[in-house]
């Protein structure tokens, strides 16, 4: 009753809304969102916190949401997100989530409005236009928000 499981997930997404997998020496499948919620059920798992960081990854709310899940993706279900590259340390969003803003559960809708316009900020500092922006997506079921709203929060 006292547990949530927090699984990151990053890589290349591709259009169908699958994570390319690539690990050199083994032969990986790429993950669906159905593949994962499959992988995820025998858990028995209640609570759930899902951060998918990928292109198009906004395909992955609806195999994925239920009344004890947040879930925040990097990317709108037809966009491309961004930061991400051989030479970056961590995807824009990654950063955001726990750097930027930083991961704060007690008002999951502000802490996700917060990374949005974070996102949003960097987007506009490139010069990037409103036609290719991200769109970062999220969902709060309501059993969470409701537990997460009881949550001891740490002093100031």
């Amino acid at each position: 009753e006292e547990d949530l499981l927090v699984v990151h997930l990053v890589s290349h997404g591709m259009q169908n809304g699958q994570l390319l997998l690539q690990q050199p020496g083994i032969e990986l499948p790429n993950l669906s969102p159905q593949d994962f919620a499959e992988m995820l059920e025998p858990l028995n798992v209640r609570r759930k916190l899902l951060v998918i960081s990928a292109c198009y990854s906004g395909q992955w709310i609806e195999p994925l949401k239920d009344e004890d899940t947040l879930i925040m993706t990097s990317a709108r279900a037809d966009r491309t997100s961004f930061g991400c590259g051989d030479d970056s340390e961590m995807t824009w969003f990654t950063k955001a989530v726990y750097q930027s803003v930083g991961l704060s559960l007690a008002d999951p809708d502000a802490m996700f409005e917060d990374i949005n316009q974070q996102i949003r900020t960097w987007e506009e500092e490139i010069g990037m236009g409103e036609s290719n922006w991200s769109y970062p997506q999220s969902h709060v079921g309501e059993n969470l928000r409701e537990w997460l709203s009881q949550m001891p929060q740490p002093a100031p």
